[in-house]
């Protein structure tokens, strides 16, 4: 694997990093207000981001002669970081008057999570081509998701 093809994994990867998953919601006999919320969960995203950077600059580290599959440890670690931050996410009471918002914002982090796991699946079975198709995808993913998230207001959730 090449280093554009190790750079590019890395990139997809920390496009992973954050938060997002299952749509569980607890239901709060106040809701906090937006500024509650951001207070909340950026510290949530700001550890996920520094764990899941260990296992970008893992990545990164690889020698120009990795294989793809050799990218698996990394792809499992930063998609489970993700993975627990994103239960912690959800948890968080949230405004109600932001439900519009957060529902996409939630949804753009369930797609980078499907993306993961479909980086994921292709590293296990060493398949450089379906690693380049979702990676292609990961930069526009990653755009929007940052935009919805600078627009909310969040300042490690983008």
């Amino acid at each position: 694997m090449s280093k554009t093809h190790v750079a590019a994994l890395a990139a997809v990867a920390v496009g992973i990093a954050g938060c997002g998953g299952d749509d569980n919601k607890k239901s709060s006999a106040s809701a906090p207000t937006k500024a509650e919320f951001i207070a909340n969960a950026d510290p949530i995203c700001a550890a996920a981001k520094a764990k899941s950077k260990t296992y970008t600059n893992q990545l990164d580290a690889l020698p120009q002669s990795a294989q793809v599959k050799d990218t698996v440890p990394f792809l499992q670690g930063a998609l489970t970081t993700t993975r627990a931050a994103s239960v912690k996410l959800r948890a968080l009471p949230r405004p109600t008057a932001d439900k519009a918002t957060l529902d996409a914002y939630f949804a753009l982090l369930d797609r980078a999570l499907v993306a993961g796991d479909r980086l994921l699946a292709a590293a296990k079975t060493n398949n450089l081509k379906t690693l380049q198709t979702v990676g292609a995808g990961n930069p526009k993913l990653k755009a929007d998701r940052k935009r919805v998230a600078k627009q909310y207001g969040f300042k490690h959730c983008a």
